[in-house]
């Protein structure tokens, strides 16, 4: 294991290239690192400053990078030259929880989400926000949307601290069109698989769902605290939690 050293304070995400050689991170330092990880000793390429509050989330895809800090804050970098490109602040009341990158029809998204509860619709270029919606506020409160997800088929899939996971569709301005209501504890993770949305939440329960009808299909068991984080690929699915184990199921 290569041990990369450059961030002053913890270290709120990572994201890695498809092709393994480069990875990204944010830090509650204010920074957003690139890291060149293709050879055996790992070295930080680029740092980049412009935030002036711990940076929360990223999104990140070629030459597109958008961060969100905790100060509700939004910055498009020009990667190349390492400096913002554009800046909103305070496109949120509260944190930045959740970003993506999305390819829409006729131009390409940016979706934040929010401690506010709001799932926010942006052009690539942050010159406007296209729609406001707020799938995950119930009874009057605000459910922080935790992960953002996009589908092979072009909805979207986000989750909330309402417990609930909300799909909805681009092509009827990001309205609502199905909502799954199973998990019994804030959902912490969340990662899609084919028809499949699987999430982790605080009791320790990995719920499968089918997105298409909204039924749950089972439950893995094996964490005993919340399931903080969830990775897939073709066959396997990676869970870890706070009881500090990381437990792999197949699913082929």
């Amino acid at each position: 294991a290569t041990e990369l050293k450059g961030h002053s304070h913890s270290v709120s995400g990572i994201q890695v290239s498809p092709d393994g050689g480069v990875a990204c991170s944010c830090s509650y330092d204010k920074t957003v690192k690139f890291w060149d990880i293709s050879g055996l000793n790992g070295r930080e390429s680029q740092s980049l400053r412009g935030h002036k509050a711990p940076v929360m989330e990223m999104a990140w895809r070629d030459h597109t990078l958008v961060s969100g800090s905790r100060d509700g804050a939004l910055i498009l970098w020009d990667v190349l030259k390492g400096k913002p490109k554009k800046a909103v602040g305070a496109a949120h009341q509260g944190h930045i929880t959740a970003l993506a990158l999305f390819d829409g029809r006729d131009d390409n998204l940016v979706l934040s989400g929010g401690q506010d509860g709001c799932l926010q619709v942006r052009d690539q270029r942050l010159q406007d926000c296209l729609f406001e919606k707020y799938h995950h506020r119930r009874d009057g409160g605000a459910g922080a949307i935790g992960a953002i997800r996009c589908t092979a088929d072009g909805n979207v899939v986000t989750m909330g601290a309402d417990k609930r996971i909300c799909i909805s569709d681009p092509r009827m301005s990001f309205e609502k069109v199905g909502a799954i209501s199973s998990n019994k504890d804030f959902i912490y993770s969340m990662e899609l698989m084919g028809d499949l949305v699987i999430s982790g939440s605080g009791d320790g329960q990995v719920l499968v769902h089918d997105m298409r009808t909204g039924s749950c299909l089972y439950g893995l068991e094996g964490n005993q605290n919340a399931v903080r984080s969830l990775g897939v690929t073709d066959d396997f699915l990676v869970a870890s939690g706070d009881d500090g184990n990381v437990i792999s199921y197949p699913m082929a």
